[in-house]
Order: structure tokens, then sequence, then C-alpha cells
């Protein structure tokens, strides 16, 4: 009976001890990866995509907001900050981008 006590009570912490280490490994990169810097993020999407950054700014969910002039249009580009990976990109409609032209070059009258 006492054998069976010490049995079950060290397989217990055996089991304990090895879920814990596995968990610890699984978590631990993730916990220890630094986010990318804005150059590095802008270098990422230079190699992806063939055109000019207009702006990049980095939202509180570690992730990178690219706007970006390519050969077919203005587009939005979401990436990991510490991946460099795409999460989306999107086509801005033709509207936005004018809108945006008008302010940065108003009209003469």
């Amino acid at each position: 009976m006492k054998i069976r006590k010490v049995l079950i009570t060290a397989g217990s912490t055996l089991v304990f001890g090895l879920l814990s280490f596995v968990g610890f490994q699984w978590w631990a990169p993730s916990l220890s990866a630094e986010s990318l810097t804005k150059e590095e993020v802008n270098q990422t999407a230079k190699d992806k995509f063939p055109g000019t950054i207009i702006k990049t700014t980095k939202s509180e969910g570690e992730e990178y907001q690219i706007e970006m002039q390519l050969e077919t249009g203005v587009y939005q580009i979401r990436m990991d900050a510490k991946s460099g990976e795409v999460r989306s990109i999107k086509k801005k409609p033709l509207v936005m981008q004018l809108k945006k032209r008008r302010k940065k070059y108003p009209e003469s009258n």
C-alpha cells in the first residue's frame, strides 16, 4: 500500500515536470522574440514587392502597416512585427488615393 502511494506520487511528479518542460520549450521562443525595426520591415516589404514605400506605422498589436506604391496602385500591407510575415495586402481604392493627392498638392485658384 505504501509502495503504491510512493509510485503514484513519483509518477505524478514526473508527468507534471515533463509537461512543464515541454510547455516552457514551446512558449519560450515566442516570449523572447524581439520586434523587427521599421527599417527591417521596410526592407522585407521591398524584397517582396517592387515599389516605393509611402508610409510605415506600427500598431499596438505587434503589426506594421505599410502603405506602398506599386505599378498597379497604392496598397496597404500588414506585416507581423516579429516574423516579417505578410498578414494581408489590400489595394486602396482610387478615390482614397485621389483624396490624399489633393491634400498633398492643392489646386491653385
